[in-house]
């Protein structure tokens, strides 16, 4: 659990209430419900033990999809910080689930709702390029880059891309 976000920590498993009250004035009131989030943050990670079974791991990845049905259905804010992070979050749980209309839909919104959100381009880019859409996975990285000209990440992913494209 070490890989979750320090805001996590402090939701839940608060240590002190200062460290409580500045992750509340940072997230807003809905920081309350940002346990989901990382819950299913953590269940998306343990879906993917190489020693679970195929089973396990689907589990795992429909307590993430519940945890953050929860938060979508207990947000107040519609412009909510963590929001382009939860539906990229939600992306990646419908890949899983092989749902693809739904996993573009998600992936689309997170950067509709943050056009400069470097790790929603890549994370969709890569999304494309695992269902051998080449082009599509391009056109995301070329669009992520406009929004971001110095993104190393993004380059380098594009340039990877045509590494795999070229004969």
């Amino acid at each position: 659990m070490a890989f979750l976000p320090p805001y996590c920590w402090a939701r839940m498993r608060p240590s002190n209430e200062q460290e409580v009250s500045q992750w509340e004035k940072v997230l807003g009131p809905d920081f309350m419900h940002v346990h989901h989030f990382c819950t299913a943050q953590a269940f998306m990670r343990r879906s993917l033990d190489p020693r679970k079974n195929a089973m396990d791991k689907r589990y795992d990845v429909q307590v993430a999809k519940n945890n953050l049905e929860y938060v979508f259905s207990h947000l107040e804010n519609p412009g909510y910080v963590l929001l382009p992070e939860i539906n990229m979050l939600m992306g990646k749980v419908y890949e899983r689930l092989d749902e693809p209309l739904l996993a573009v839909r998600y992936y689309g919104r997170a950067i509709e709702l943050k056009p400069d959100f470097t790790q929603g381009y890549a994370v969709f880019s890569d999304y494309y390029k695992h269902q051998g859409n080449m082009v599509k996975a391009r056109e995301l990285l070329e669009q992520g880059i406009a929004k971001n000209p110095d993104s190393i990440i993004l380059k380098r992913r594009i340039e990877r891309l045509e590494t795999q494209e070229s004969p």
